[in-house]
């Protein structure tokens, strides 16, 4: 069933389901079996469920909910939003949330951390240009485009990149530095090597050896005798 008088009164009503809206001007109100409302618009809202929630806003000013298990209040400024299984929370541009087993606290547009409560991981995006990540066995901490390192503490290993020019790896053995395209120098348990393109040559095996050159002039190599 409905009404109009046009243009400004508008009523429309489906009593088998226990609805109804009216338009009258910004005035509005409608109904339902679970829920009814009413509002002035665009300034004024209120509503009421069977179920126990309630809403109430006073545009632009705040916009409320509240019902046994959820509890909201936003406004232009701050808001939060609550249940038993997500927290949300905003001041200016800082957003926090907590859902599930992740946490995330957000500067927009500028930062983002993520933190698995379970896992006991952390992911970190800042601008212009940093990433980080702290997991069970790995590390990442990234200065985009030009810096980059991974580590793996379990097993003491580390990658470093610094581009375009230099890398090097380290574990509980050996050590590798390199600045392309060149400078190589590694230096383990054993043994120590510079290389230094295209000229010099140096290799010394902790009491074994030591060879040295400087191509084409000059080459030498030595060997240390265990005395027994």
């Amino acid at each position: 069933r409905y009404t109009v008088l046009f243009p400004l009164v508008w009523y429309f009503a489906r009593p088998k389901k226990q609805e109804s809206l009216l338009i009258a001007g910004p005035y509005f109100s409608h109904s339902s079996a679970k829920r009814r409302g009413l509002g002035l618009f665009p300034l004024f809202y209120r509503a009421i469920s069977r179920d126990g929630q309630s809403e109430l806003g006073v545009f632009p000013l705040f916009y409320r909910i509240n019902s046994p298990l959820r509890s909201a209040l936003f406004t232009p400024l701050f808001g939060y939003d609550r249940d038993p299984e997500r927290r949300h929370l905003y001041v200016g541009p800082y957003i926090q949330t907590r859902q599930g087993k992740i946490d995330r606290d957000i500067i927009v547009p500028l930062f983002y951390r993520s933190y698995d409560t379970v896992a006991k991981s952390t992911t970190v995006f800042s601008l212009p240009g940093y990433y980080g990540s702290w997991r069970k066995g790995k590390r990442a901490h990234v200065a985009f485009p030009l810096f980059w390192r991974f580590s793996y503490p379990e097993t003491k290993r580390t990658t470093t990149f610094l581009f375009p020019f230099y890398l090097g790896q380290r574990n509980r053995e050996k050590r590798t530095h390199i600045v392309f395209p060149f400078v190589w120098y590694t230096r383990s348990i054993t043994s120590r090597t510079v290389f230094v393109l295209p000229l010099f040559y140096d290799q010394k095996k902790y009491d074994e050896s030591r060879t040295t050159a400087l191509l084409p002039f000059f080459f030498r190599r030595r060997v240390h005798h265990k005395k027994e």
